[in-house]
Parts: structure tokens; C-alpha cells; sequence
């Protein structure tokens, strides 16, 4: 028997509150205790590790400790409280019901415990302060769908209680006052923008995708997950947030220039505006409240004293914070905007990881974003803030994960019409249009607000503008050390030796960037300026010594500035600046970097080299960058590619051989990885066309890359030939050719057809369906899911042709004879199982070489309803699945061979439901009610449309309307496709 079977055991019914002290792995100090408990949980500790046969002892130590706790009963409520007392014994007459009460507020005072459970009032009277009391109430009985009821007695209440104790706002005003102060200013480009101009007006909007509550994208490695943690689709991450049920805590991920900062710091600008609107009118408002975890994590704070630290001013002291932050965090009206945690000091990363789990767990209310990049990101240790489990504690609840997206063709315009006038926006969006390299790098935030630095000063030189990523950091760099603007337009504040302050900066990033961190000591800065004799002469000479160098470079370009008014911490102007510096430095030690590549094998350093060495592999010429990109590759394939995407120096030759070289042997499932290594592995092999020139040149490099490519960079390839009209693209697109070169040569595999007739159907599914077969609980948690099948709309469908069953694995083993290792099972007759663990590349370009392709979403779903009008083929009722279908109740957890009887549709298409999930061609779009024709969802979405559910599926995933998307970089044991052809032959 554990502890904690004997502590349950021997706890009397009244006192069953006692066990929120045992946690799984023994006994833990809970969050929020007084100090009394706080001691008595740590006796306990001490008693489980030398007691553990004896339990009856550790109940002792319980009842002395807890009985003398502080308590007032019932007659000491103030009057207004005690008219609430109606209230609870409406809703809590029964001993359940007040077992029900104490556990959903998660009161965490064992004498408290005892006595709420004997009579609810006790609560009344031992909350810290009345409104937080109100709060909980309302939440309590709006979890339990009753507060229709005494809801005016509510809000009654609470406006007595706030004219009776006229509540002093004052503190909570200064903190949302210095949140904006904090928040809405530019960063040092505001000196070339108009003066008055804030972060609000010039930033855009920047949507995420991701993954709900779960294990993130590196637990969505297959289909084999429940489907409903699938991809969000694109939304800001304000959406997010307002979806509670999609989960509270979050990991933002983007790289470099991506916008994390300025995305926290705008949700904080709008949330700290929105609450101060409502603070005069209703004292309850939520705090914004934004840590930068660097800075944090070096402080030797606790979260509350530091924010109370960051927020404080003139108007307000520290410790006048410290109080209505504690409360706002303990009542879940807070938001925590943590950013930067691969900005965190190496030897601190571990650490903070497991703090800002703990902050979940102490305060499982407040949402959480946590921002990183990718690179070098320390999963976060899940805290235990999720359901009960069945032993009645608390499960792990992880964060989800969302990655920035690059910016929309709209938000790409309005961030250049911020900052440019009409006809410069004009000129540098037809600009970007016409570049590849730009199109990319107009993606990025920080990079296109860059370009637009760069436009706004020299609109006279069109020609010479940057058009890669180290070409925009050297011009932007050439324009912050030319010094900030004066009142005569013409002239400009001025460094006084900018070569010496340029070669001083550049080894100061490099020593920067190998200690870590983002902020410094001054001391810090002058040791490692005063470790090379020559140059610390230099700045004696032109400068008079450091601190006057640190004050010119602050004044005149901004690149480095002091943080704290004492001028004790420094800090970069963006740290993608100080990286491109250190690259620069670093090109200047020779073959330094072989040395230092050897970080990049370590996770905590990746974070801190991945960028310098993307960028040095841009500013070598052709014979080192190949050497440097080939190590990269070799190290680290998502981050070789990346820096190969900036490289400009290697030629078209280079690139094929590189890629051909940095071939997976085989992947398996899939991980973020994986899929940034394949979406850099597409693009390289799309920018040839732009990189060579030439488009003779770039086929006969496309005939080379075939050769003996796995299914993957077949797909590559033949999307980058996609659409041209050169010639030679044409030529190489002839299917006999193009994989008679790839070695695979086409074979006839005998697909049954059916044909389909055009016509017209109701697309999706109605409210009313979902709300008779869909359970409640899967509604309200994905309700975003489900409801992306609406509004249910008109589509009419041209007449095609639809593989009469899935593709088996015997069919697509005659094209990839090598997918035999990727067998899920060794069943009999498994060769007439539907094909899985091919992604979407691999299924579309099996389908090119069958002669074929994918069904589009529309497609699918008019061959799957077969003319039907129902949840399902055969009608409304979910009887009919194990006649009809593979699933869950049926399968025995496996495949089985395609065709079988019963399976079939009104059309004769076997297995459209069930069996496995098929992939379709086309993006996910967004329904909307009008009518249309043959649609086609975006070709550049992150997410392919499955369908169809699978034999693991419940039945209401098995519904013709239902529909996810996944990544096209996803392999799943679940996941397999079926073959289309446009037209009759």
C-alpha cells in the first residue's frame, strides 16, 4: 500500500480535503498555502521519507498542525457577505455538493477544508478579500450552469461591496499605466519615423499555427494522437487566447525577426488599454502582465516582487505592487507574456524551464505565453494543472504549441504603407514582387521593416538596394552607424571614428554572443573591449575610454544602449543585429568557425549560434561557403538549409549537390524538424529557377537532383516544374521521362475507377448534426474543429473520376519498394491493406506516377456522400458502422484489406470512411455560405485536408462532413489517400 492509499484510507469522510497534500510522487508543498501549512506540508515531507510505515503518524501531525489554524465561523460575516448565504445553501444543501464546492475552488487551508465542508458559509469567511470572494462565486456557479438564477442577487452584491469598502484602484491603475508606458514606444528605428508614431499604428497583424493542449507538434509525429489536437488553422494569438478551450498555456515559436517580442508587447498594449477602460466601472480588470525571462531569471526574484519591481515609478512604489498583483494572479485576472526563454543565460535555461512550469501550477487560471526560437527550445516540463485523473489528482496539462507564420500578402502591405509614402510603398512592393529573395524575406517583420528603412533613405539608389538577408543587416547597419537624423534634414549626429567603433562593436557581439544572455554589466562590456591591447588602445585614444564609448554608441546610432538609469546593464537594438555582427567578426578569424561549429551539437548553445552561422555562410565566397554549408548540413539539416537559402555566393551546382548530399536516408514519423528541413529542402529547389537564370541550366540541375531521389525530392522536383512554360520544364514534366530519370519508370498498377457525374451537393454539415451525434464535451473543447465544417453551402462538381478503394501497400510498394520498413503491421495479405506512413508529398507524387492526383477536399466529400444528404452514406444512425466501416469499436487497433463487403457506397467507392484517413490535395479553405464551383482550397497553406476518419476514429469522426488538416510533412499509422483523374478518358 503507497502513502497515499494509507493516508485515503485512514482520513474520515469530514476530513477528506486533507489529501490536496499527496501528490503522485509523494508529498508536495501545493501552491499558495499560508505559512502555517507551508510548514506543516514540509513536516510532512520529512515524516513520509522517515515514516512511511507508520501513516497514522503523519495523520497526527495533520490534525495538531491544522487545528491550530486560525478560524471564524459563520457569525463573523460582514452583512453583505452573509447575504450570499442563501445562495450557497441553494446550491450546496447536500454533503456531495459541498465536497463538490471545496474541490472546484481549490481551497488549499486544511482547517478551512474541514470547516467548508461541514457548512459552505465558512468560505464566505475565510477568502482574503470580499470581491475575490464574488469572482469565485460567479465562476463556481457559471461551471455549474446556474447562474441564470441569482445572478441579479450577484450583481447586487458585488456593487454594495464596492461602494461599502471603496476600493482603492490606484495601484492596479499605475501598473496598467506602466504596462503601456513599457510597451507602446518604438524601438530605436522610431528616429525615421514621423514623431508621435507608436507600436500600435505600426506594427501589423502576425497570425500562428499550432497544436492544442498535448505534447506539441513533437507528440503530433503521426495521426495516432486524438485527431481533435490537430493543427489550430491560422489565427492571431489574441484569437487564440480568447478560446480558453483550446488551452491555456502556449509556447510561441518563430524565428529570428518573426515578430515573438512585438506580439507579446502588443497584447499587453491592448489588454492593459481595455482594462483601464474598464477600471473605473468594474474594479475586476485582467493585468497584462509581460516578463522578459532573461532578465527574470538573473534577477533572483519571485515573479510577483520583480513585476512589482518592472512596473514601479514615481507614481508608485514596489511594494504598494506587490498586493494587487498577488491577488490579480491568484484569482486568474492575470495574462503572462513571458518572452524570450532561448534569450535566457545557458546555465539558467533548465531552470527556468522548470519555474515557468511551476508558475502554471501555482496559478492554473492565468493563460501563459511563452515565446522562443525554435532553435535551441527547451521543452517545457508539463505542469500537473490539467482534468483529474482517476485517482482524483491532478494530470499533466502541456503547453501547447503555435509558430509564427510569415506575414500575409495583406499584412505585407500595410506594414510597407506604415512606413512609406504611397508611391515609395508602391515601388518597393513591385520590387519585392519581381525577387524571390525579398518575396522571402517580406515575410519576416523585422526584415521588411527593414527594407523599408532602407527605402525611406536612399530612393534615389533602387539599383544598389539589399535583396538577401545579410545584404539588408549590412545597409541597415551602414544607416544606424551614419548616426540619427539632426533638425537640418541634411545632416546627421556623428560618430567620431565609425570604422574603430564598427570593429570595437563587432568583436564586442562576438564575445556577446559566445557568453550569452541579452543583457550585460558594463564591467562585462569593458573587459572583454580591454582584452585585445590594440583596440583598447584605440578607444583610449579615439574615445577616452570605454564608458564614453558606450555613451557615443547609445547616443548616435542606438545599437547598444543601457537599460537601468545607473547605466550598470546594457542591452542590443534587436539581437538579429548582433548576430549579423558577430558573423562579421567571426569571417574575420579565418577558419575560426570550424571550431565553434561544434556548439551547434549542443542543444542550450544552438539557440545562441544558429543565426551567426546563417548569416556567416552569406559573407564567405563560393569555396568556403560550400565547405561551411556542407558542415552545416551535416550538423544540423534545418539550420543548413536555412543559411543555404541566404548564401549567394554558391551556384546553382552547389546547391543540388549540397541537398542531394544532405538527403535523409530515411525519416521517420515527423517531428518540427522535419518538416522546417523539408519546407527549406522545397524552397531551395523552387529558388533555382531564379538563383541559376538560366532555365536550360536549371532543368539539366533538376535532371541531376532526380536521380535516385526517395519520393520526397521527386516532389520537390516536380513542383518547382509546376507551372512553367519554359521549353525544357515542359519536356521534363513528360511523366515517362521525369521518372524514368528518378529510376522509378512507370508501371501500370490497374486502378479501379468509378466514374463520378458532376453535380451539385450541400457541402459540410448543419449545428443540428453535430449537436445530435457530436458528445458535448468534444464540442465546447474543439468547437473550432467542428466547426470549421460550416456554414453549409451549395457546391457544384465537375464529373471526375475516383479510385474505387484506398491505395494499398502492395500498389505503392511497386513505386517505393523501400516503404516496406515502414510497414505498421505484419498481417497476412497486408499487401491488400490501404498504404500509411506516407505523407502528403510522397502520396501526391505517387498519384503523378500512377497518372493521376489527389482529390480536392470538394471531391471527396461529393464521392463520399454518393448522392446522400445524411451524417453518413447510409444515413443518420451510427448503428450502421460496423456494417459499413472500420473503426474504432471494429477494428482490433489495426488496418484491414480494402474492398471488404458492405464497405462500399452508393457510387461503389469502398472505405471512403474508415480504414485509414486520405489525403487531399488541396489546402483547407474556409467555408463561407455562397455558392461555388469546383473549389480549390490554397495551395500555399501549412495544412492538407484529411478526411474520411480511420479505423481508430469514434463514430462521430467518421461523418462525411468531418474534417482536419495536417501538415504536408506528416506521416501517420493512420493516414493513407486514394487516387483521382480529372474528367472522363
Amino acid at each position: 500500500m503507497t502513502l497515499y492509499d494509507a493516508l485515503c484510507a485512514l482520513i474520515p469522510d469530514q476530513m477528506e480535503g486533507l489529501v490536496f497534500l499527496v501528490e503522485q510522487e509523494g508529498l508536495a508543498v501545493p501552491r499558495g498555502l499560508n505559512d502555517n501549512v507551508t510548514r506543516l506540508a514540509q513536516t510532512l515531507i520529512r515524516l513520509s521519507q522517515q515514516r512511511t510505515d507508520h501513516p497514522q503518524l503523519l495523520l497526527d501531525g495533520l490534525v495538531q498542525v491544522g487545528g491550530a489554524l486560525p478560524t471564524r465561523g459563520p457569525e463573523a460575516l460582514n452583512p453583505i457577505a452573509q447575504s450570499l448565504v442563501p445562495l450557497l445553501e441553494r446550491f450546496y444543501r447536500t454533503p456531495s455538493a459541498r465536497e463538490g464546492l471545496v474541490r472546484r475552488v481549490a481551497i488549499e487551508d486544511e482547517a478551512v477544508y474541514r470547516a467548508v465542508l461541514k457548512d459552505p458559509r465558512h468560505l464566505l469567511v475565510h477568502q482574503r478579500e470580499d470581491r475575490a470572494l464574488l469572482v469565485l462565486l460567479r465562476r463556481i456557479l457559471e461551471d455549474l450552469g446556474a447562474l441564470d438564477e441569482p445572478a441579479p442577487e450577484l450583481h447586487a452584491a458585488e456593487r454594495q461591496l464596492s461602494a461599502a469598502v471603496g476600493e482603492d484602484t490606484g495601484p492596479v491603475r499605475a501598473a496598467l499605466q506602466a504596462i503601456l508606458h513599457n510597451h507602446k514606444r518604438l524601438m530605436q528605428f522610431q528616429r525615421w519615423v514621423p514623431a508621435g508614431r507608436t507600436l500600435q499604428e505600426v506594427m501589423v497583424e502576425v497570425k500562428a499555427t499550432g497544436w492544442g493542449s498535448g505534447e506539441g507538434p513533437r507528440g503530433c509525429s503521426t495521426i495516432d494522437g486524438p485527431l481533435r489536437h490537430g493543427p489550430l488553422g491560422e489565427q492571431t494569438l489574441e484569437q487564440v487566447l480568447d478560446q480558453p478551450e483550446l488551452g491555456q498555456r502556449w509556447a510561441l515559436l518563430g524565428h529570428p525577426g518573426a515578430g515573438k517580442t512585438t506580439v507579446l508587447r502588443r497584447l499587453a498594449i491592448d489588454r492593459a488599454a481595455a482594462s483601464l477602460e474598464k477600471l473605473d466601472t468594474d474594479g475586476v480588470v485582467v493585468l497584462p502582465l509581460f516578463v522578459s525571462l532573461a532578465s527574470w531569471s538573473r534577477s533572483g526574484q519571485g515573479l510577483v516582487r520583480h513585476l512589482a519591481a518592472d512596473l514601479s515609478g514615481e507614481d508608485v512604489e514596489p511594494e504598494a505592487l506587490v498586493g494587487p498583483l498577488q491577488q490579480a494572479l491568484d484569482e486568474g485576472r492575470a495574462l503572462l507574456l513571458l518572452d524570450g526563454l532561448d534569450e535566457v543565460d545557458p546555465e539558467r535555461v533548465l531552470d527556468t524551464a522548470r519555474r515557468v512550469s511551476g508558475l502554471a501550477e501555482r496559478w492554473p487560471q492565468v493563460p501563459i505565453v511563452l515565446t522562443s526560437r525554435p532553435q535551441g527550445f527547451t521543452p517545457l516540463p508539463a505542469p500537473f494543472t490539467g482534468p483529474s485523473g482517476e485517482d482524483g489528482k491532478p494530470g499533466p496539462e502541456p503547453f501547447g504549441h503555435l509558430e509564427l507564420q510569415p506575414l500575409s500578402l495583406t499584412a505585407r502591405e500595410q506594414l510597407v504603407a506604415n512606413w512609406l509614402e504611397p508611391a515609395a510603398a508602391a515601388g518597393l512592393l513591385r520590387r519585392i514582387q519581381k525577387d524571390h529573395a525579398l518575396r522571402e524575406m517580406a515575410g519576416v517583420p523585422l526584415l521588411l521593416t527593414m527594407l523599408c528603412l532602407v527605402e525611406r533613405e536612399r530612393p534615389e539608389a533602387s539599383e544598389e538596394r539589399p535583396g538577401l538577408r545579410t545584404e539588408v543587416y549590412k545597409e541597415v547597419l551602414r544607416l544606424l552607424m551614419r548616426g540619427k537624423p539632426t533638425g537640418d534634414p541634411t545632416k546627421h549626429q556623428r560618430l567620431p571614428n565609425r570604422d574603430l567603433a564598427l570593429g570595437a562593436l563587432e568583436r564586442l557581439s562576438l564575445g556577446l554572443v559566445e557568453r550569452g544572455g541579452v543583457e550585460w554589466r558594463r564591467e562585462t562590456l569593458s573587459e572583454m573591449l580591454m582584452a585585445d591591447e590594440a583596440l583598447w588602445t584605440k578607444l583610449r585614444q579615439g574615445y577616452g575610454g570605454v564608458d564614453h564609448f558606450l555613451e557615443a554608441v547609445e547616443e548616435v546610432t542606438g545599437l547598444l544602449f543601457a537599460v537601468d538609469p545607473e547605466r550598470e546593464r546594457f542591452r542590443f537594438l534587436h539581437r538579429s543585429l548582433l548576430e549579423y555582427l558577430a558573423a562579421r567578426a567571426l569571417r574575420q578569424q579565418g577558419e575560426r568557425w570550424k571550431a565553434l561549429a561544434g556548439e551547434l551539437n549542443d542543444p542550450a548553445a544552438l539557440g545562441r549560434w544558429a543565426e551567426v552561422f546563417a548569416l556567416l555562410a552569406g559573407m564567405l565566397d563560393r569555396r568556403k561557403a560550400r565547405r561551411l554549408l556542407e558542415l552545416l548540413i551535416d550538423l544540423n539539416q534545418p539550420l543548413g538549409l536555412r543559411a543555404l537559402a541566404t548564401c549567394d555566393a554558391v551556384e546553382g551546382e552547389d546547391v543540388v549537390e549540397l541537398l542531394a548530399k544532405g538527403r535523409p536516408a530515411e525519416w521517420t514519423g515527423w517531428n518540427r524538424e522535419n518538416e522546417q528541413a523539408l519546407r527549406e529542402r522545397r524552397e531551395a529547389i523552387e529558388g533555382l529557377w531564379e538563383l541559376v537564370g538560366d532555365p536550360v541550366r536549371t532543368v539539366r540541375l533538376l535532371e541531376r537532383f532526380i536521380e535516385g531521389a526517395p519520393p520526397v525530392d521527386l516532389a520537390f522536383a516536380w513542383l518547382a516544374l509546376e507551372g512553367r512554360r519554359e521549353p525544357e520544364a515542359v519536356a521534363l514534366r513528360e511523366r515517362e521521362r521525369f521518372f524514368g530519370l528518378a529510376g522509378r519508370p512507370v508501371q501500370e498498377v490497374g486502378v479501379s475507377w468509378v466514374e463520378v457525374p458532376g453535380g451539385r451537393f450541400q457541402m459540410g454539415s448543419t449545428p443540428e448534426e453535430r449537436e445530435r451525434l457530436v458528445p458535448q464535451e468534444a464540442l465546447k473543447r474543439f468547437q473550432q474543429l467542428y466547426d470549421s465544417e460550416s456554414p453549409r453551402h451549395r457546391v457544384e462538381v465537375t464529373a471526375f473520376r475516383l479510385s474505387a478503394r484506398p491505395v494499398t501497400v502492395g500498389e505503392y510498394e511497386r513505386f517505393a519498394p523501400e516503404h516496406r520498413a515502414r510497414r505498421e503491421w505484419r498481417l497476412p495479405d497486408i499487401e491488400r491493406h490501404p498504404v500509411v506512413n506516407v505523407c502528403w508529398y510522397e502520396a501526391m507524387i505517387y498519384a503523378v506516377w500512377a497518372g493521376a492526383r489527389l482529390p480536392t477536399e470538394a471531391e471527396w466529400e461529393y464521392g463520399a456522400r454518393a448522392g446522400s444528404t445524411t451524417a453518413f452514406w447510409w444515413g443518420d444512425d451510427v448503428e450502421g458502422l460496423d456494417a459499413h466501416t472500420w473503426h474504432d469499436g471494429n477494428s482490433d487497433g489495426n488496418t484491414h484489406a480494402v474492398g471488404a463487403e458492405g464497405h462500399a457506397n452508393g457510387w461503389g467507392m469502398s472505405d471512403m470512411l474508415g480504414n485509414v484517413w486520405e489525403w487531399t490535395q488541396d489546402g483547407q479553405r474556409r467555408y463561407t455560405a455562397e455558392a461555388v464551383s469546383d473549389p480549390v482550397g490554397p495551395g500555399g497553406s501549412s495544412v492538407r485536408g484529411v478526411r474520411g476518419g480511420s479505423f481508430d476514429s469514434e463514430p462521430w469522426d467518421l461523418r462525411s462532413a468531418f474534417r482536419i488538416g495536417r501538415s504536408p510533412a506528416v506521416r501517420g499509422w493512420l493516414l493513407g489517400f486514394r487516387c483521382a483523374r480529372s474528367g472522363p478518358d
